[in-house]
């Protein structure tokens, strides 16, 4: 079986609302047991205890905003592209690609 087929046949867990991460941690908090909290939620025993250990580690219940992709051109090759468009306007990607 490929890679693929195994990663799409996971199943994918909802998010959780920042108001959900604060009744799963103010339970755990109350002394509630983590299995009896993903009962009483209908959530996996790992998604409250991953919550939890994030609280534990973190502080806070919320994720890390993550950076996003790269830029994938800086200033000065965005400044060369410009200005061989500006130069030649019907210029090709072959073209384009052999000044730069």
């Amino acid at each position: 079986m490929s890679p693929k087929t195994i990663k799409q046949s996971r199943k994918k867990s909802p998010k959780l609302s920042d108001y959900m991460k604060g009744k799963i941690v103010g339970a755990y908090d109350f002394g509630i047991l983590i299995a009896k909290i993903a009962c009483k939620y209908k959530l996996s025993y790992m998604t409250v205890t991953t919550t939890i250990e994030r609280v534990k580690k973190t502080s806070t219940a919320l994720t890390k905003k993550h950076k996003g992709r790269s830029v994938l051109l800086n200033d000065c090759d965005l400044r060369a592209l410009r200005n061989i468009e500006r130069n030649d306007p019907t210029a090709t990607l072959d073209m384009i690609a052999a000044e730069i």
